[in-house]
């Protein structure tokens, strides 16, 4: 058994398809577990991805604040493997889709005196099947100052120099010599993007300084008032793409907690301790000690090599069985994945004259509603209208037509994220099972297949001081009015139970229970 050095010497059995997984996320690991009753007999399965573990992302937020540890939420992509399925710690650096080869290297620095370090340990594997399950990454949209002066949520790293800095923040308010004019300074966080990851972060992070105050009852010299939260987000409230009911019940909350919401504007600008934003035709500096970038996520660099010709600017478009438009060997998962689907602004005249029952030219919030339940299941699209679009509030045809232009433009059939990642690994798991999907035979992927089908769960997100909100989606419009302290528990119930093995459950519910008697942990390490 050889090492993949060159496509000639490939480590595989001949009569089995050699099927190769780059990433280690939600996509993948759903698909491994799926797949894995058979897979040592029916493929040659290798895993590729710098990252030799699964992370649970949706706890990043209180990993970084000290509530769980990062060791929790993280699991040895090894101990999902069996002995004849191989996994490289190596980065996927080139795809030749014609040649079905890829180019890997080992990208992280090693620190050796022997040639074996210095050595530039780059090799190429062939495959027959390529599921792409790398994610996505963070978008700035341009804006200048971003990657130089924030701290991003993406992963394990992130939360741990998160972590640091909010400590040394601390600290160097803390010494003798710091005025009270650059405390308040070093003690001031922005936080940008009022989605979920940005909300739960603000919730903890509060949690942390002012409301349980964790921190303040260790540094004696530091006041409450001279601690800020801020959150920007573009929307007038947070958790926009949440059921409107929901997230204004979100915003409120967080206006009495503390902290301090700069809502409807746009971030023009991030300078050294000051995000610059534009609201309306006025633009003001708000000062920070430590600015998070929460907002917005766009293709990763290697999926952009294989989106050559298509128009999608997010992720790549794939098949309803998750197969990439114009190959018939590579799939895609999760955030590097978007199902095509039909444009919607294409029927928008005909959606419209459905929609208006009483033929006023304008659309009710009722009206909306109904056109929702009729047509989401074909246009999903029309959820995100009905969340945006306040209760009681009509919309003409022209701002109709707007939304859907909007829309179509980062169109997205299934949401980015770790629930959809999930029931799509587990879908093309249980599809490879079922299926011999081998690019050798005539078809790929059998006719009567069955078609990947999104069931949105539910989403839930923490919004500090043990109170959560939960958005059902229109399958139990009931459950919304579900909220504060007994969606809190629910929320730390499911966040257990969703760790994908006994091990992180024990570790996660032990840490939430440390973190209630005694408090956060506030260490560096």
């Amino acid at each position: 058994m050889s090492f993949f050095r060159s496509p000639e010497k490939p480590f595989h059995c001949k009569d089995k398809p050699t099927i190769v997984i780059l990433g280690t996320g939600w996509g993948a690991i759903s698909f491994l577990r799926a797949l894995k009753p058979l897979h040592s007999n029916q493929y040659n399965v290798q895993i590729v991805s710098p990252r030799n573990y699964f992370l649970y992302t949706p706890l990043l937020p209180a990993s970084a604040t000290g509530t769980v540890d990062t060791h929790s939420i993280v699991d040895p992509i090894r101990s999902h493997l069996d002995a004849r399925c191989n996994y490289y710690e190596a980065e996927c650096l080139n795809i030749d889709a014609k040649e079905k080869i890829l180019t890997c290297g080992y990208t992280k620095p090693f620190r050796e005196a022997s040639d074996a370090g210095q050595k530039d340990h780059t090799f190429q594997m062939k495959y027959d099947v390529l599921i792409v399950a790398i994610g996505a990454v963070t978008n700035t949209f341009g804006v200048p100052g971003v990657d130089e002066n924030c701290f991003y949520m993406k992963s394990a790293e992130d939360a741990k120099a998160l972590r640091e800095r909010i400590n040394a923040c601390f600290e160097l308010a803390n010494l003798p010599d710091t005025t009270d004019e650059e405390r308040k300074r070093l003690l001031s966080f922005v936080i940008v993007g009022g989605g979920p990851t940005g909300t739960e972060l603000a919730a903890e992070m509060n949690d942390l300084v002012i409301i349980l105050e964790d921190m303040l009852r260790y540094f004696p010299r530091i006041t409450r008032s001279q601690v800020t939260i801020k959150q920007i987000d573009s929307h007038d409230h947070i958790l926009s793409a949440f059921d409107r009911t929901i997230a204004e019940y979100a915003t409120e909350h967080f206006r009495r907690s503390g902290i301090d919401l700069v809502l409807a504007c746009r971030v023009k600008a991030v300078e050294p301790g000051a995000v610059v934003v534009q609201k309306g035709k006025e633009t003001d500096r708000i000062p920070f000690g430590t600015c998070i970038w929460t907002t917005g996520i766009r293709m990763h660099p290697l999926a952009e090599r294989l989106a050559d010709g298509q128009e999608h600017w997010r992720s790549l478009m794939v098949d309803n069985n998750l197969r990439v438009k114009g190959s018939d060997s590579i799939f895609a998962l999760g955030d590097a994945a978007t199902i095509e689907q039909e444009r919607v602004l294409r029927h928008a005249e005909e959606l419209f004259e459905q929609g208006d029952a009483n033929h006023d030219g304008m659309l009710s919030s009722d009206e909306l509603q109904q056109l929702l339940l009729l047509n989401v299941k074909k246009y999903p699209q029309l959820a995100e209208i009905a969340a945006r679009v306040p209760k009681n509030t009509v919309l003409s045809k022209e701002a109709f037509l707007k939304h859907l232009e909007e829309l179509d433009k980062s169109l997205r059939s299934v949401p980015a994220t770790a629930q959809a990642a999930h029931q799509e690994g587990h879908y093309l798991g249980k599809l490879f099972r079922k299926y011999k999907i081998d690019p050798a035979t005539k078809e790929v992927v059998p006719e009567d297949a069955p078609e990947f089908e999104y069931k949105p769960l539910g989403t839930i997100a923490y919004i500090g001081h043990d109170k959560a909100v939960l958005d059902p989606g229109p399958s139990a419009p009931f459950l919304r009015y579900i909220r504060g302290w007994l969606m809190g528990l629910g929320w730390k119930s499911a966040e257990v139970f969703m760790q994908i093995s006994y091990k992180n459950m024990w570790l996660v519910s032990r840490d939430f229970l440390k973190a209630k008697i005694f408090g956060r942990d506030i260490s560096d390490v």
